[in-house]
């Protein structure tokens, strides 16, 4: 009875978390036995970790920053120790733009935590205040450098910049405990700076900072221009160096805590070469630092953190049992020659006291990320209902995933819906769907961009895979419409179709000759030919029922490398691939474009502007910003009328998003007559409808059913009086018909069920 309790009790908090974001959407979703607490987060390639109480409920809640896309996810604390950490996006607005790392740090000692973020090689600093008891940040201004960037002086007078670089995290901490909050940074050589605040020496308030850079080698270490090493000084008074080395900084994370407890700070630095992290124990004192002691591969009394590549540690309270626990994760944007993990890549260390000093102890590699929707990098998601039972499924390319010591090729999942029409919820299935993952096993073809439809005529989804080399992959679909979908074995770069870099595909009948034609967005990387940047390419079906055939060639007519001569990028500013994704019923086609910047644009009709300018209905919808990579899939999966849009990102998660498009002649079920001149009944049916038209409706009437995603299953004639229609052979669920005359429709939802 206890543990149904708890268990109701949370599901009504992630409920009641969940329904406070008007935007997002939510249904379950399940992995082996786990329903997954926070699904549709987006996922987590290189996230720094901080805490603050941000809904001012007396706990502290999780803010994590992504520097992939720069990208931020809040978490509420339920409150219980260990506590449970519930996605709760809403949060994100109460923060300013934040760019390459965050530090959250009451800096003025007035119990709301401050922000340090990154701005051109400097640090911004805003600070952290409560209005009408909620949590904003006004930006500390600094007069004597535009961009409010903090600034220093050197002990003669002269006031410059403090300097971080970007690549880097600094540590923000008390380093002399003498009250206020001084900064550690390596500027431009290989050993670290000491900025010292000087506020309470000069009574100044806490509001400010006045820094002094007292030292330009703290620590007396120096760090080896090209590599991860540390030298150490033997003497307290003279700064280490690199004898015939230049004197440069090759980019460093740094923590600094007290692990002994001796008044003086200790670090922990990652390096931009390295899987580890270096401890350096200082000896010295708090106005002299000298660290003495170096532990490569920390900790090596535990579990050393071996992780590809550049990392990043955070020191917080996060399982809330009074002590301070290690987040370890990446520091950097992905990189293709040298990929860092992007899976099982944030490892929690719980902290705790042994002999009057701090240790760490190894916990889990999956904090926080076992309990959401986590890929690895550069997820594809589509609707489609794969097994015939007119439930839409969900089916997500992915990029090749860097886990602990192997490389995980790209493929596609599979998630059933296990819900219902107006209920949607999904299981993972199959975790290689048609083992895809067979020909990634070299990497030569990877980031799969699934695509699904009729490419020859004859009534079923086929389906088109992109991927990395810019080529596709066609698998035929032999089952028949409405049947589960069985493939015949994958065409190989088919039909020599290749846009160099980066496919991603639609499969969609452009011209209305029955046939579906093939758009994909192109431009993502320097191997793409200039003239295709942002743009996206039709190649149009020249072939017949059950023999497709394309012209490869995206300059040779009927095709056109600048369908609608839409640019969503140029070479000056992003280089930028479409992601597409399309509705469409039987008055308006609306495609949605998703593109690097993490953005989506919205457009209408637009099978009607294959040459012409192609205007976005609305650009960058909603305001949508998933960091980088945005990928949408669009459906009304729930029968509302309204569509929902999932989206995967380069960050390799999926966001569920509601949107306010109403769906066209498939909305208006609040009653069953229009002006009573027609109505449908009875509904829910089980193999027959009756449709009773008005001899008022109209001429030329026809009916058209569709299903939930507007794919339409039948067109037929009526006459006026009463219509009997046979539909046993459509399957259970939701439907939507649509009665026309050439003066008069009406559109009504329907539910088959026996």
């Amino acid at each position: 009875m206890k543990t149904f309790l708890s268990t109701f009790l949370f599901l009504l908090f992630l409920n009641l978390i969940i329904g406070q974001d008007s935007d997002r959407y939510y249904c379950p979703i399940k992995i082996e036995d786990n329903i997954l607490t926070n699904p549709y987060t987006g996922g987590m390639n290189s996230p720094q970790f901080n805490d603050m109480d941000i809904n001012l409920d007396g706990h502290k809640d999780l803010v994590v920053f992504d520097r992939v896309g720069n990208k931020l996810m809040c978490f509420l604390s339920d409150g219980n120790t260990p506590p449970k950490y519930i996605f709760a996006p809403k949060y994100n607005n109460i923060f300013p733009e934040i760019e390459n790392w965050m530090l959250l740090i009451d800096y003025n000692h007035d119990g709301i935590e401050d922000l340090f973020t990154s701005k051109n090689n400097g640090i911004l600093v805003y600070k952290g205040q409560i209005k009408n008891n909620n949590i904003y940040f006004k930006e500390l201004p600094n007069p004597y450098f535009d961009q409010n960037i903090l600034s220093a002086k050197y002990e003669n007078g002269f006031t410059f910049r403090l300097v971080c670089n970007d690549s880097d995290i600094p540590a923000i901490a008390d380093i002399d405990f003498d009250g206020d909050l001084d900064v550690l940074s390596f500027t431009d050589g290989s050993s670290m700076s000491l900025f010292k605040n000087v506020c309470n020496e000069n009574n100044i308030s806490l509001d400010s900072f006045k820094m002094i850079q007292t030292t330009r080698c703290w620590g007396r270490f120096a760090e080896n221009p090209f590599s991860e090493e540390i030298l150490l000084s033997d003497d307290p008074y003279r700064c280490a160096t690199w004898d015939g080395l230049s004197n440069r900084h090759s980019g460093s994370t740094t923590l600094a805590f007290d692990y002994d407890h001796d008044q003086d700070f200790d670090l922990l630095l990652g390096d931009v070469g390295y899987n580890s992290l270096i401890f350096l124990e200082n000896n010295g004192d708090k106005t002299n630092a000298w660290c003495t002691k170096k532990e490569r591969d920390f900790p090596q009394y535990d579990t050393p953190v071996d992780m590809n590549v550049f990392l990043s540690a955070f020191y917080l309270d996060v399982d809330h049992d009074g002590e301070k626990d290690l987040i370890i994760a990446p520091n950097t944007e992905y990189d293709e020659l040298d990929p860092p993990q992007n899976v099982e890549n944030v490892h929690f260390y719980k902290g705790m006291e042994e002999n009057n000093k701090i240790k760490f102890k190894f916990i889990k590699n999956n904090f926080l990320s076992d309990e959401m929707l986590d890929f690895g990098i550069n997820s594809v998601p589509v609707f489609t209902d794969v097994n015939g039972d007119s439930l839409l499924d969900i089916i997500v390319g992915t990029g090749p995933a860097v886990g602990d010591k192997n490389i995980i090729a790209s493929k596609l999942l599979y998630f059933e819906n296990t819900g219902s029409q107006t209920n949607p919820s999904f299981s993972l299935e199959d975790d290689d769907y048609l083992n895809l993952s067979k020909l990634s096993n070299d990497f030569s073809i990877n980031y799969f961009a699934p695509a699904f439809g009729d490419l020859d005529g004859d009534g079923d989804n086929d389906l088109l895979v992109g991927n990395n080399n810019g080529t596709l992959i066609y698998f035929k679909n032999i089952a028949g419409k409405n049947n589960k979908y069985k493939f015949e074995e994958p065409v190989i770069e088919y039909k020599g179709i290749d846009i160099f870099s980066y496919s991603s595909p639609l499969i969609y009948d452009i011209n209305k000759d029955g046939l579906g034609d093939i758009l994909i967005g192109c431009g993502n990387d320097y191997h793409t030919p200039l003239q295709y940047y942002g743009s996206i390419v039709y190649y149009q079906n020249t072939g017949e029922k059950d023999n497709p055939d394309f012209i490869n060639d995206p300059f040779t007519a009927p095709n056109t490398p600048f369908f609608g001569k839409i640019i969503l990028s140029n070479f000056s500013t992003s280089i930028s691939n479409a992601h597409l994704s399309v509705y469409r019923d039987d008055d308006d086609e609306l495609l949605f474009a998703g593109y690097k910047a993490g953005n989506i644009n919205f457009y209408k009709n637009f099978s009607q502007h294959i040459h012409d300018n192609l205007t976005p209905e609305i650009r960058e919808y909603n305001d949508i910003d998933v960091g980088k990579n945005s990928a949408p899939a669009v459906a009304d999966i729930d029968g509302d009328g309204y569509l929902e849009m999932l989206i995967g990102s380069k960050t390799g998660g999926l966001e569920f998003w509601n949107t306010n498009i109403k769906v066209k002649d498939a909305l208006n079920t609040e009653d069953s007559n229009y002006n009573e001149k027609i109505s449908i009944y009875p509904i829910p049916f089980k193999d027959e409808i009756t449709i009773d038209i008005n001899y008022n409706f109209g001429k030329n009437i026809s009916y058209s059913i569709y299903d939930t995603v507007g794919a339409m299953l039948i067109h037929k004639k009526l006459y006026k009086g009463d219509n009997k229609i046979r539909l046993n052979k459509l399957k259970n669920g939701v439907y939507f018909i649509k009665v026309s005359s050439d003066t008069n429709y009406k559109t009504f939802k329907i539910i088959k069920s026996n």
